[in-house]
């Protein structure tokens, strides 16, 4: 509960989204099903009750924008964790029944016992908030969630979520793997497909991938430490332990056990050989 929420919660247009919704399904909830049983004790045309309740959802609107504008003022200069968050809401409802119980014992002189009366709206007010409260963070989660998406799938290259990440598209540019460039080790390429290894919990894993090379390698291999070194590999020259030479060639050794030695072509060993000689 000491975890803070999240920003799409005190962001502008998103209060602004849900004091729109909250009023709209307030009007419904209250002239459908007329908490209270309010249509027949006030004893008024159903376009009067409309009226009555419309100035009374904008009345709670009122107090819901205030109190909005209050958490992003605070937000600005203090975090707020979940148990502040739910804290406050439930302020916000004891202080709208308290506003309703009030309106109906003074402006309709009730008979009802004032503690009673308060109880029943707090109750009453919880349950016409909770679907907005409800729906507008759901609501608002998921579009937070395919603004990240849509982020790192229209990004070259990295995306700042705290990690270098290299982002894999498929050959019809769907997004299919994303991956921290600390734990990735080599691509190698198999006809029309391409074989990511890399780490995960300490073990090598493996994910298919449809695409060509030289795709990847117009993507991501221009500069160090993600370079081609092999007409069939591409590696993470920062997971290279050992450059080795013998009569066979020049071959990249990785510091992990059972994994393979990658060769490096003639073409690229040039190229490979100065990159790794300026490793510290």
């Amino acid at each position: 509960m000491n975890k803070i929420i999240p920003d799409y919660l005190l962001n502008g247009k998103n209060i602004i989204k849900f004091l729109i919704f909250t009023a709209f399904f307030s009007m419904v909830f209250i002239n459908i099903y007329s908490p209270f049983g309010s249509k027949h004790w006030m004893n008024i045309s159903q376009t009067r009750f409309f009226l009555t309740s419309g100035v009374m959802v904008i009345a709670g609107i009122f107090i819901l924008a205030l109190s909005r504008l209050v958490m992003y003022l605070i937000a600005k200069r203090l975090a707020i964790a979940y148990w502040r968050y739910f804290t406050w809401i439930v302020v916000e409802i004891a202080i709208i029944a308290l506003c309703y119980s009030f309106t109906m014992k003074l402006g309709y002189k009730l008979s009802h016992d004032f503690i009673e009366l308060f109880y029943t709206a707090f109750l009453y007010t919880l349950l016409v908030l909770f679907l907005p409260y409800s729906v507008t963070w759901l609501y608002f989660a998921l579009q937070d969630a395919e603004n990240v998406i849509k982020k790192m799938t229209t990004e070259e290259s990295f995306v700042d979520l705290g990690v270098d990440l290299l982002h894999f598209k498929d050959d019809k540019e769907n997004l299919r793997f994303s991956v921290s460039l600390n734990n990735l080790l080599f691509i190698e390429s198999a006809d029309n497909y391409l074989e990511i290894n890399y780490l995960n919990k300490g073990k090598v894993v493996r994910f298919i991938l449809r695409n060509s090379m030289k795709t990847i390698e117009e993507k991501f291999g221009t500069k160090p430490p993600f370079l081609r070194c092999h007409r069939s590999y591409m590696i993470n020259i920062d997971k290279i332990k050992v450059l080795r030479k013998d009569k066979e060639g020049v071959f990249l050794v990785f510091d992990i056990e059972g994994l393979m030695d990658i060769p490096v072509s003639k073409s690229y060993t040039e190229k490979i050989t100065q990159v790794f000689s300026k490793q510290p």
